[in-house]
């Protein structure tokens, strides 16, 4: 019984922190395509968030500044193609990372609800294995324990069965 009320806590947690990544992940859908919260103020946000070294505003602006597209435009458009281009690539990077941090939380939701279900089951078995053992199940008619195949033939079992009726 424990292992049953065990599993399904830990999958009614799983399914609340669930609904709250879902809630997160649709009010983050929600600001990117309303485009309230700024570019630069997100990818600040997901390169201190992430573990691995992102690169810099700074120096993506001047990467893009030094490509020969840029180079090749004339002088007035050059800051609005620089703005353009760091801006896609910002976005590209807080996308990636936010889908996989996403990625690896539903699949540890969806292993947390597979062993939730397997404590579940394993419980309900466990607890119908006791309750054979509790009725002192026998998975054989009673007359069968006067028949023996080691010292008897077919014919002695017929009559054993025929004397207990």
């Amino acid at each position: 019984m424990f292992f049953i009320w065990l599993g399904c806590i830990i999958f009614s947690i799983c399914a609340l922190v669930g609904e709250y990544l879902l809630i997160r992940i649709a009010v983050r859908d929600g600001i990117d395509t309303s485009s309230t919260a700024d570019w630069r103020e997100m990818y600040v946000l997901e390169q201190d968030r992430a573990k691995e070294s992102m690169p810099s505003l700074d120096s993506m602006l001047k990467d893009a500044a030094e490509s020969s597209l840029v180079k090749s435009l004339p002088v007035d458009q050059r800051n609005a193609e620089i703005e353009r281009i760091v801006s896609r690539r910002a976005r590209k990077v807080v996308h990636e990372a936010r889908n996989k941090r996403s990625t690896l939380t539903i699949v540890g939701i969806v292993a947390g609800a597979a062993v939730s279900a397997l404590m579940v089951f394993g419980g309900l078995s466990a607890q119908a294995h006791s309750k054979k053992s509790e009725y002192n199940y026998t998975p054989y008619p009673s007359h069968s324990s006067t028949y023996d195949p080691t010292d008897s033939t077919y014919e002695d079992y017929l009559d054993a069965l025929s004397r207990s009726n």
